[in-house]
């Protein structure tokens, strides 16, 4: 018979092992909910992250002008040019957008601002001042062998060729393959096709308003404007083409001739925010020794995947009508296949604040911060938020964290919307939640935005395979091939195009090379 004495200590044994059984399965049930929808399953433990203050953000003004005018729409104080003053000058001094000045000062010319001109300088709230389309003298007629003047249906000779509203469009969903055409008619010679999502410059329009004259990396022509999509502006901002011209300033027995219009790089209809300010964000980096041909990638396993940005290294890709996104590439070499410390599947903002999901060799760093000590870059093109479906409500504090750091390192911040839902989808978080964020965010930084939901909007379900998160990328591997169909039915596609739209922006209008 055993000693009694040994049957108390087997009951303690038996509680105390019972007792641990149920504190693991409790932990294992913690992470795994932790980890409900995200790209890949944590199957180790991580410490949460400890609280980080929330950053006060530190104005570009160290002395911000006060407004002298209350009643007026819009807050404003007045600087008087000085000499060799530009308005892009301007613009940095005060971080006011070009266009906002431009519309605020509606009676001066952009290119020729004057010695002791006093201009209207817009503070706080711009969000009332009409940026308009400013009305432009047409060039005088010059001949130019070759260069015939398109005609429409009326016999008449044209105006010459207006400055363009540049930007101003693109090519609808539905309309790709759009026919350039060198007359307002159907019956005239086709020019070149164009594919959906290509920006377009506009010049004019038939009084109709159902064939827009516009400007393409392809060239200028006609193109019917049931298959263009206006970007800010209305049909009726388009000055009506003028059919005929008066006698005695041209003969009507001979044809308008017109000058060769130089070559304008639009902008992209999903990209704003390029401003004076994310330029100041850049001349503070470059003056700690970052590097402008460099980014950095920030984002979760859609930015990890190797369908992004690497095939432009990698001499997979095919620019197809935006051949002019080739000094860009060349520009950013080495960036767009180099790994990024802080891009990883599954990564949320609250993975990219934690040191101790950084990976090795961070000596104590958030993996945000190792990569922008590893890479010294003057971008960082930031895509988060997928992941932060389980804690939305957090996301606002956090990403306000990664901007502020981001802009502390002199790093000029690109950030993306995300395409999926999964806060309202997964959570019960309003749809939208996430991006009208990043959207509210990237305007109260004055940051670029690119708009990457709008832009994938219109693909088969919004450009993303079956788990409603994860970008479509052809079969074939032409993720970043831009011409046939590829931009109408992949999501990589869209995105490689709009992204390396939104650097050439930067580089252009920024960087300044």
């Amino acid at each position: 018979m055993r000693n009694p004495k040994f049957i108390p200590i087997l009951i303690f044994l038996l509680v105390l092992s019972f007792g641990l059984l149920i504190f693991g399965v409790a932990s294992n049930h913690r992470n795994a909910t932790a980890t409900q929808g995200q790209f890949f399953l944590t199957i180790y433990h991580q410490p949460d992250p400890t609280n980080t203050p929330q950053p006060t953000q530190t104005p570009v003004l160290t002395t911000p002008p006060t407004p002298v005018n209350s009643a007026a729409p819009f807050a404003y104080i007045t600087h008087t040019v000085k000499a060799g003053e530009t308005l892009w000058d301007i613009s940095n001094r005060y971080d006011v957008a070009v266009d906002i000045l431009q519309a605020a000062n509606y009676d001066i010319e952009p290119e020729k601002v004057l010695e002791n001109q006093v201009l209207v300088i817009p503070i706080g709230d711009t969000s009332q001042i009409q940026v308009r389309v400013r009305p432009q003298p047409a060039p005088a007629a010059a001949a130019v062998k070759g260069t015939p003047a398109p005609n429409v249906r009326s016999a008449a000779p044209l105006a010459p060729t207006a400055t363009p509203i540049l930007a101003a469009a693109i090519v609808s969903s539905e309309g790709d393959g759009l026919r350039l055409r060198s007359a307002a008619s159907t019956d005239a010679s086709i020019l070149s096709k164009l594919p959906a999502l290509m920006p377009l410059d506009i010049y004019r329009k038939t009084s109709d308003g159902t064939w827009l004259y516009v400007g393409t990396p392809n060239g200028n022509g006609w193109v019917q404007s049931q298959f263009v999509t206006l970007n800010k502006i209305k049909m009726g901002d388009i000055s009506v083409n003028v059919e005929a011209v008066a006698a005695s300033a041209v003969s009507v027995s001979a044809p308008v001739m017109f000058a060769p219009t130089p070559f304008v790089i639009p902008d992209d209809p999903y990209v704003s925010g390029i401003s004076g300010r994310a330029r100041q964000i850049y001349q503070i980096g470059q003056s700690r020794g970052n590097h402008a041909n460099v980014f950095s990638l920030i984002g979760d396993s859609n930015t990890e995947h190797p369908a992004f940005f690497k095939p432009f290294d990698w001499g997979n890709y095919d620019l197809g009508p935006y051949a002019y996104l080739q000094d860009t590439v060349n520009f950013f070499k080495g960036s767009f296949s180099r790994p990024s410390r802080s891009a990883f599947g599954g990564f949320n903002t609250t993975k990219t604040l934690d040191p101790g999901s950084a990976p090795g060799g961070c000596g104590g760093a958030s993996s945000l911060i190792c990569e922008y000590n590893s890479a010294h870059p003057s971008i960082a093109i930031v895509l988060l938020g997928t992941g932060d479906q389980h804690s939305w409500q957090g996301f606002e504090e956090r990403y306000r964290q990664i901007i502020q750091q981001t802009i502390d390192q002199g790093i000029v911040p690109i950030l993306l919307t995300k395409g999926d839902d999964l806060e309202c989808k997964d959570n019960n978080a309003p749809c939208g939640y996430i991006n009208g964020i990043i959207t509210r965010l990237a305007r109260e930084y004055d940051v670029p935005l690119l708009d990457n939901r709008r832009a994938v909007e219109r693909l088969p379900n919004r450009g993303m395979v079956d788990d409603g998160f994860h970008y479509s990328f052809p079969p074939d591997g032409r993720a970043a091939w831009f011409n046939g169909s590829y931009l109408q039915q992949y999501g990589y596609n869209v995105r490689n195009l709009t992204a390396l739209r939104a650097l050439d922006s930067v580089r252009r209008q920024i960087i300044g090379r």
